[in-house]
């Protein structure tokens, strides 16, 4: 392997050091962050479960609908709430980051036939972490090939001194012999 091998292989596996150090962090601080998320969240589906058993009707869908972290469902009998398509990462996100913690989710029957289910989603938050996940990975690999260009251009100029330095040396070797 040439020297200029080596020395992109050396720099590379130090980016990817680096790299997985920061996603490590970074996965290690949003746990602290989706948790403190989740627990606030809590504090509102307790809230809305009182509301819910004193009033059920005051809670509307419209009212409910942009809510972060939890998910509220209206069902009709016998219906079950939708099934949220989630990415493979962001599965994997969730696994590292919940482990086996189970959500909250309560239901509560509606004078109408209905059943209103409020339960937390913390995929709001799973979401802006793969995003930064994502960025991380993105300036990494932007930092590491503007790394190895930049080697590649410095050495390649070292190369041309050297060879006119070499080539001099030789017509000097060469008239004195």
């Amino acid at each position: 392997m040439s020297a200029l091998g080596r020395i992109n292989l050396v720099v590379s596996l130090l980016f990817v050091l680096v790299t997985l150090a920061g996603l490590a962090l970074l996965l290690r601080q949003a746990s602290h962050d989706v948790q403190r998320e989740l627990q606030a969240a809590e504090a509102v589906v307790e809230y809305l479960g009182e509301v819910a058993r004193n009033n059920p009707g005051s809670l509307r869908p419209e009212l409910t609908d942009n809510l972060r972290h939890i998910r509220v469902s209206w069902l009709r009998p016998g219906e079950q709430p939708r099934a949220q398509r989630k990415s493979l990462v962001e599965r994997w996100i969730a696994e590292r980051l919940l482990g086996s913690t189970t959500l909250v989710s309560d239901a509560w029957p509606l004078a109408d036939g209905r059943e209103l289910q409020i339960a937390l989603d913390p995929f709001d938050e799973i979401e802006e972490i793969q995003d930064s996940l994502l960025q991380l990975l993105l300036l990494s690999a932007f930092a590491l090939i503007l790394s190895l260009l930049t080697i590649r251009f410095a050495v390649r100029r070292a190369r041309r001194v050297l060879d006119v330095l070499l080539a001099g040396l030789r017509q000097v070797g060469a008239g004195h012999f």
